[in-house]
């Protein structure tokens, strides 16, 4: 499974209900350290982000979590400009934009 492939998977399972909401912050951590964030920025990062999902009221996480990445100054932060983790979001946009377009082109067809 690629990295953007992980991390959409680790966002379709969110919840905010327990032991969910803690299985994700913890998938999300483990993805994040697999691809070389240190323990402590993945640990805040998997953390900003299970809250603000929480906090997103639409439902749709997928754009929630691109939301978080692209405007949450928090998690900007967390990220430090570590290159791995800049790339591990950047192919999870990448990924969750072409699967999005996949699904309407399925739908129209």
């Amino acid at each position: 499974m690629t990295t953007g492939q992980k991390i959409y998977q680790t966002i379709e399972f969110f919840s905010t209900e327990e032991p969910h909401f803690d299985r994700f912050k913890t998938a999300f951590r483990d993805t994040l350290i697999d691809i070389g964030a240190p323990a402590a920025n993945a640990g805040e990062m998997a953390a900003i982000a299970a809250e603000t999902l929480r906090d997103h009221s639409d439902g749709d996480y997928h754009l929630g979590m691109a939301s978080i990445i692209t405007f949450h100054p928090e998690f900007e932060r967390a990220i430090g400009g570590d290159i791995a983790v800049i790339q591990a979001m950047h192919k999870y946009m990448s990924y969750y934009l072409d699967f999005a377009e996949m699904q309407q082109t399925r739908a129209a067809s």
